[in-house]
């Protein structure tokens, strides 16, 4: 078996000291794709010329050709063994030359037979982490814990303020707003906002903004006790 991982590290490592053209490396990895979905028999392989051009990007009517041009390139380079098959008898058969690429077929590592990815049995230490089960072993490769980011917490649901909160804060920071106008407007569209406290502080640059802009205060209609109750009760 062959490390997976350092295949494809070796690989690229090659590729571009030879400068290799795109369609060679391409035609390289779709062997060694074939080759990994089959768990890596041993021996040369029968691989059909449609087997490979499913995972190259070669169209047209000369894809035949291209990868027949590629096939030779590769075989020149060492990078695999090539024989050629019989339309009517057998597909053509492929082999990939570990050897060009620095790396003995009977690594120390192996390769993961369900899943194709190599992995490394990592010796545990002696100490407190003896028992560390976060080694990537046959056993616990599919339960090593993944980095992730800063665990947040579940959202708490929205709920709209009421007239007399959107009252307070606006005297709290200052902005002369009647407090009807800013639920009918978010009300309107259903309040597309977590935060209303920083929706009226918003509201509070815009008003400075104009006020500096206009250079004096905008008068604003004034509700009676009665229509506000009434809208309260509407909200």
């Amino acid at each position: 078996m062959v490390n997976f991982v350092k295949a494809m590290l070796r690989f690229q490592d090659f590729a571009a000291r030879r400068n290799m053209g795109g369609n060679d490396v391409m035609l390289f990895l779709a062997i060694f794709r074939v080759l990994n979905d089959r768990r890596w028999p041993v021996g040369m392989q029968e691989i059909s010329n449609n087997e490979l051009l499913v995972h190259t990007s070669f169209t047209g009517s000369g894809r035949d050709n291209t990868l027949r041009e590629a096939r030779r390139r590769l075989a020149a380079l060492g990078l695999i063994r090539f024989t050629p098959g019989d339309r009517r008898a057998k597909q053509p058969e492929y082999a990939i030359n570990w050897a060009a690429l620095g790396i003995r077929e009977e690594e120390d590592t192996a390769m993961d037979s369900d899943t194709g990815f190599g992995y490394e049995n990592i010796p545990k230490n002696d100490g407190k982490e003896a028992a560390h089960t976060n080694y990537r072993t046959p056993e616990n490769i599919y339960n090593y814990p993944k980095r992730r980011g800063k665990q947040k917490g579940p959202r708490r649901a929205f709920a709209p303020p009421t007239v007399e909160e959107v009252r307070t804060y606006c005297g709290e920071i200052g902005l002369q707003l009647n407090p009807l106008k800013f639920l009918d407007y978010y009300g309107a569209r259903g309040w597309p906002i977590e935060d209303w406290r920083a929706a009226l502080r918003c509201w509070k640059i815009r008003e400075d903004e104009e006020r500096q802009r206009r250079g004096g205060y905008s008068t604003q209609r004034r509700y009676t006790e009665a229509e506000l109750e009434a809208r309260a009760g509407e909200l």
